[in-house]
């Protein structure tokens, strides 16, 4: 059997903002890794094998550690791969940049934009029975279509709201990253959780969505 790029493994799907936040890391960072696919709901079978007890995605093994919160991934990642010339770590340094890079990680992972974001699940996926179940009282919500479609209207006004607020203070100086340097940095990726959400989701959100402008500067394109 084939070993692993670097010895790494992430556990994910591919609709998961916060599987996208870190594979968009390990891309920026040029780090190999193999990906494992998992189904949008339990069973997760691959996830029983390992040690842990934990439903949540994404789970990042490095070797035989394993890791989830895409926060402490974030922090083994720089210190297990420290800064080369050509892979440059991406967490900033300065206090003040620092202060803009956890204010945006606390805002996006540990505030209401993941209510938002539950908000914005297409209702195509509601439809599904098994998906319903599933996710029955995450976040107070029943997860029907129904109360999906009533909730849509305000959670991409929400978002709406919020990248707004990115174009006019932040990126009002034409700055193509958030910090302001000449490559993207960890801040970025706090950030881009704003356009991630509309990843998937083009017709769901052309309507009331992020202008172009939000979409080009803050997004790293992650797929």
């Amino acid at each position: 059997m084939t070993a692993a790029p670097n010895n790494i493994v992430l556990y994910g799907y591919e609709y998961s903002p916060f599987n996208r936040r870190v594979a968009t890391y390990l891309a920026l960072r040029g780090i190999g890794y193999a990906m494992c696919e998992q189904p949008l709901v339990m069973p997760r079978p691959d996830l029983a094998l390992l040690p842990v007890a934990y439903r949540r995605i994404p789970l990042l093994a490095v070797g035989r550690d394993i890791y989830f919160d895409t926060r402490l991934i974030f922090r083994k990642l720089e210190v297990l791969f420290p800064a080369t010339a050509d892979s440059p770590t991406l967490g900033a340094t300065r206090p003040q940049d620092v202060f803009i890079q956890n204010l945006l990680q606390r805002y996006m992972v540990e505030g209401p934009i993941f209510g938002v974001v539950g908000g914005m699940v297409p209702t195509d996926v509601a439809r599904d029975a098994t998906f319903s179940k599933d996710r029955q009282g995450f976040l107070g919500k029943t997860w029907s279509r129904e109360e999906l479609e009533d909730e849509k209207g305000d959670c991409v006004g929400y978002v709406r709201n919020l990248c707004a607020l990115f174009e006019e203070t932040v990126l009002s100086d034409g700055r193509r990253w958030v910090l302001g340097g000449a490559r993207p940095s960890l801040a970025d990726i706090e950030g881009e959780c704003v356009s991630c959400l509309f990843v998937g989701l083009k017709g769901r959100c052309q309507e009331g969505g992020p202008r172009r402008s939000v979409a080009g500067r803050v997004s790293l394109q992650c797929t």
